[in-house]
């Protein structure tokens, strides 16, 4: 029983910790292709 009580919190913490790292990293390819489409588009004009 603990050991199984014990691989849930650890199945748990890795998706946790899957989720936040996908999340950031989300975020910072959405901010790196606004970044990178304002160049181009002011560049065209």
């Amino acid at each position: 029983m603990d050991l199984a009580l014990s691989e849930l919190l650890h199945t748990a913490g890795v998706i946790v910790a899957a989720y936040a790292v996908l999340t950031l990293l989300g975020m910072f390819l959405k901010a790196e292709s606004a970044t990178w489409n304002k160049p181009a588009t002011e560049e065209e004009k």
